[in-house]
């Protein structure tokens, strides 16, 4: 398994819109009891079975989304934080 440094983390993703944010429809993986942003990155990069090209991470629920998508975003799924790869 490969890990990424927190100074990789925070180059490899942006933040497209720090709260309250996610991609519509484009849920292609749903991961639970993820314990932070961090990690759900790290299931991001190393997704196999799909390009992955933007995660959401929920706090409250510990649950991270991984996308093949960047679009459509909304900006209504409260407590749902949006990374989009550069």
């Amino acid at each position: 398994t490969h890990f990424l440094s927190l100074s990789s983390f925070l180059s490899f993703l942006r933040t497209y819109n720090t709260h309250n944010a996610a991609v519509q429809g484009q849920n292609d993986r749903i991961l639970n009891y993820i314990p932070n942003e961090y990690q759900c990155s790290v299931a991001c990069s190393n997704e196999r079975n799909f390009y992955c090209a933007s995660f959401e991470y929920a706090a409250a629920s510990q649950k991270c989304v991984l996308s093949r998508g960047v679009a459509p975003v909304i900006n209504t799924a409260w407590g749902w934080n949006l990374y989009i790869r550069k």
